[in-house]
């Protein structure tokens, strides 16, 4: 409810002021929304609760300030620092990885080497994977100079946004500053309430009532009676919860653009039907999007750069993006795991092309893939699945899933 009232009066507020405050205005009612997740900073009498004003989630909140403004002020003055301005962004993209991994990671790898669940007590920050990935393209492209000259309401408004800080699309700032509209539109509106009713059926109804009512059991009921059950009740499980997810997921996307579009920012479109991908590589063209682009252009390019090895850069590329998830063996398996069906493509293709198998790729023959695909990829979600903590057991717990999937039972 709090992001409805603040959407509705945001974006009545946003277009009844002059257009140089807009960006400053929503930039700071992004932050403000965001601030007030972790509840009121009143007790229950009324009185301010000073404890209550610095969680560890509003900590969090005033640190990224620390960081846009870090950004913001290197990147925008690289020409100033001389003969050390080779090593500024460097410096801005480890600081950040750091940051990113002392929250993600570091629990995790504590909880391996105790053997026990992760340290509660360490806090994710809301969106960090988000707000890192951004922070990063920014730097890079401002270092090549593709970002054109911005001021820092802007800059606050892009990397804030509520619409899209928790949930993504991962938005490109040259799309950003190329796809806002200055003056009210019929279209925008019309559109950004009908993305929105999309993403609400997706949400609840899709989701919620149709794909969840023909779940028969969830993951724990799952793992329980997983010798007691055919390889097909394993199958459905996960498809559905591929499908469920796929619905949830593109659900909330489909929120965040249209809710973006009504204050007249077009953000990039992050899901294009997966469920139809032809093939592995073409589904990665279609999932996630905008987080898939950003990995190509960071990860798999400069990794095939520097090793020549496209399967090297492949491997690295959903390595990247399973430690995006989490840093655990569940998402590095399943990035490795994604990795080898990309490998495989590549490979296949070779043998078609050398054994000039062309017919595989007219009439009925094209459509092949299809299943292929979407199997594979429902497979992935055993690691999805069963991930909670990240505890080392949660991947065994996978891996007995993946077999049972074959007829094959592991013990538990």
């Amino acid at each position: 409810m709090t992001f409805w009232l603040c959407l509705a009066v945001s974006v009545v507020l946003f277009w009844s002021l002059p257009g140089r405050w807009r960006f400053g205005f929503v930039g700071l009612i992004s932050f403000a929304y965001l601030f007030s997740l972790d509840g009121s900073l009143f007790s229950a009498n009324g009185q301010f609760d000073s404890a209550a004003l610095l969680t560890k989630n509003r900590q969090t909140l005033l640190h990224l300030i620390v960081w846009t403004g870090v950004f913001y002020v290197v990147c925008n003055n690289l020409s100033r620092f001389g003969r050390w301005r080779p090593y500024a962004v460097p410096s801005l993209v480890i600081g950040i990885l750091c940051y990113l991994a002392y929250f993600k990671y570091v629990p995790t790898l504590l909880g391996y080497v105790a053997g026990k669940p992760l340290d509660k007590h360490i806090l994710i920050p809301l969106g960090i994977s988000y707000f890192s990935f951004k922070f990063i393209h920014y730097a890079i492209e401002c270092s090549r100079g593709n970002i054109k000259a911005h001021s820092l309401s802007q800059f606050f408004a892009y990397i804030y946004l509520f619409p899209i800080f928790t949930a993504g699309p991962i938005e490109r700032f040259d799309h950003f500053q190329n796809q806002q509209h200055r003056q009210l539109r019929r279209d925008d509106v019309i559109l950004g309430s009908t993305r929105i009713v999309h993403g609400l059926i997706k949400k609840f109804v899709v989701a919620g009532v149709l794909l969840t009512s023909l779940q028969p059991f969830g993951t724990e009921q799952l793992l329980n009676n997983l010798d007691q059950l055919h390889f097909w009740d394993v199958w459905w499980f996960l498809v559905l919860s591929y499908l469920i997810i796929y619905m949830d997921f593109s659900a909330y996307s489909d929120i965040a653009i249209g809710a973006s579009r009504l204050f007249g920012f077009t953000i990039m479109e992050n899901f294009n039907w997966p469920v139809l991908a032809p093939n592995i590589s073409n589904f990665w063209k279609r999932w996630h999007m905008t987080l898939a682009n950003w990995c190509q252009a960071y990860v798999y390019m400069p990794t095939l750069g520097l090793t020549r090895q496209p399967y090297a850069a492949v491997f690295m590329t959903f390595l990247a993006i399973g430690l995006w998830h989490a840093g655990s063996l569940n998402f590095i398996a399943w990035g490795l795991y994604h990795g080898l069906g990309v490998s495989a493509y590549f490979a296949w293709n070779k043998v078609k092309r050398k054994k000039r198998w062309f017919f595989l790729e007219r009439g009925k023959f094209k459509y092949w893939g299809v299943p292929v695909t979407f199997l594979y990829m429902a497979g992935s979600f055993a690691f999805t699945m069963t991930h909670q903590t990240g505890h080392p057991s949660e991947f065994y717990a996978a891996l007995r899933i993946l077999c049972a999937a074959f007829g094959v039972t592991l013990e538990a």
